[in-house]
């Protein structure tokens, strides 16, 4: 079988920004909706995560949390806001109740 429609909304590619972000940025691109991308707009305590159709580059940082296997990707627009992923059955929690993703059409 395959996976089911809520584990497609939650995959994103991890793409290399090559020459359209700064040097070793990455972007994040929807699985089930191609050509949306992740992009972070606000800051602190007011900061969400959009879709939207032009890519938005993120900087690989070390996990947040301290979590082995976690990983937090800071935004290059938007410094200090952050998107954190967490290894499977880890204690490392979620993303802040702040962060939520909308948009997209």
């Amino acid at each position: 079988g395959g996976g089911t429609n809520a584990s497609a909304a939650a995959t994103w590619r991890l793409q290399p920004a090559g020459a359209m972000g700064p040097s070793g940025s990455v972007f994040f691109e929807a699985f089930d909706r191609p050509g949306l991308y992740i992009a972070a707009a606000g800051g602190g305590a007011e900061a969400e995560l959009l879709l939207q159709p032009t890519p938005h580059a993120f900087w690989p940082r070390a996990a947040l949390t301290g979590a082995a296997g976690g990983s937090s990707f800071e935004s290059t627009l938007q410094p200090g806001s952050f998107i954190s992923t967490h290894p499977a059955g880890g204690s490392g929690g979620g993303p802040p109740p702040s962060s939520r993703v909308r948009g997209g059409g």
